[in-house]
């Protein structure tokens, strides 16, 4: 019984990671398009840019 509980607390906790993960994906699409219109900036730049950064702040953006 204990390691069922276990399991389904791990299986949460990685599902609860593969959401965070999808919705930063997300921000950082969202993020290059703004930034590819107000810059007119090439979007292939601005995403190589984005995807090495490992996380995105909706607070503090990325410095460019």
């Amino acid at each position: 019984m204990l390691k069922n509980l276990f399991l389904n607390v791990y299986k949460n906790i990685l599902y609860t990671n593969k959401i965070i993960s999808n919705i930063n994906a997300i921000l950082k699409a969202k993020l290059a398009t703004v930034l590819m219109i107000f810059t007119e900036t090439p979007i292939a730049t601005i995403a190589n840019t984005i995807l090495k950064s490992k996380s995105i702040s909706i607070f503090k953006p990325p410095i460019l």
